[in-house]
């Protein structure tokens, strides 16, 4: 990454509907077995917050200031609700 550059990572965190829906393949990661999300076959990996941070910092070892922003919403699909719970990170290298 170049400096000054921009970034923006969001991901699921183990508190997510999908979480443990489907077939584990790699710590916290499952390809999905469920149709409700369109997601079927998909692997979905899920990071805690802090940990996720701990990842961004190591790798992005020029980072200078970024925020992180934590989302609960409830999302109608397919005849159910599905909670959708994400980290977001952005800013600046």
């Amino acid at each position: 990454m170049r400096d000054n550059g921009v970034f923006f990572i969001r991901s699921r965190t183990p508190r997510d509907w999908r979480f443990g829906k489907g077939i584990e393949v790699e710590k916290n990661g499952y390809v999905l077995d469920r149709v409700e999300t369109g997601e079927q076959n998909l692997l979905n990996v899920f990071y805690e917050p802090d940990e996720l941070e701990d990842l961004i910092t190591t790798y992005l070892a020029k980072l200078r200031k970024f925020q992180r922003l934590h989302v609960d919403y409830d999302n109608p699909q397919n005849g159910i609700t599905v909670n959708n719970t994400e980290v977001i990170f952005g800013g600046r290298v």
